[in-house]
């Protein structure tokens, strides 16, 4: 669990500090499609640019810096968790590592399957920022994670642009497919440390 926290926190550099103002309503701009390898998909906004991509990680960010999405599939994960727990530690991870002090829970809902918390406080520099995370757990030990971190003037202006992007998200794969990639990928993992094994094996000197 402690390592989702961790990828999920590393999108924090690119909006904290960052303080541009934004003027103007709520503005919608042109999503297309992503489907990512763990098994969902969801609307993204054209402009905005991937950092990176792993099995289970993706992140973008808007053109000006000012938000910050990552997503983390967790693929056979703790099953002890309640989603409840989960979003709480969620939460007090994030709050220590992006507030400066206290902050507001601005929207919070959730059940047996998901949970959705909007959190607005300041940042280590002073400017007011926007955590809105979402999960989703779809499986037994399957969830997938949203985190958007936001200037809070950016995240005013494109809420509903937020609010499409979680709301599109679905789950594109049955449990059957979930297990069958997770076999998958062991079986990737194990090949790929024989085969390094294999290269950094020593030669043994042949003496005449």
């Amino acid at each position: 669990m402690k390592k989702i926290f961790v990828v999920l926190l590393a999108i924090a550099v690119l909006v904290s500090g960052c303080s541009i103002v934004f003027d103007g309503d709520n503005v919608d701009l042109d999503v297309a499609l992503y489907e990512g390898s763990s098994g969902y998909s969801l609307n993204v906004p054209n402009t905005w640019v991937m950092d990176e991509k792993t099995d289970n990680t993706v992140s973008f960010h808007s053109e000006d810096n000012q938000i910050a999405m990552s997503i983390v599939s967790e693929l056979g994960g703790i099953d002890y968790y309640s989603m409840k727990e989960i979003k709480d530690q969620l939460t007090e991870e994030l709050a220590a590592e992006l507030f400066s002090s206290d902050y507001n829970v601005e929207e919070d809902s959730g059940g047996t399957k998901y949970f959705h918390r909007v959190l607005i406080g300041a940042d280590q520099d002073g400017a007011r920022i926007v955590v809105d995370m979402y999960a989703n757990q779809p499986y037994v030990t399957i969830r997938h994670y949203i985190v958007i971190v936001a200037a809070a003037s950016a995240y005013d202006t494109y809420e509903s642009v937020i609010d499409d992007i979680i709301s599109s998200f679905t789950v594109t794969m049955t449990e059957d497919e979930y297990l069958q990639l997770m076999e998958n990928r062991r079986d990737a993992t194990a090949d790929a440390q024989i085969e390094e094994e294999q290269t950094t094996e020593p030669v043994e000197e042949q003496t005449n």
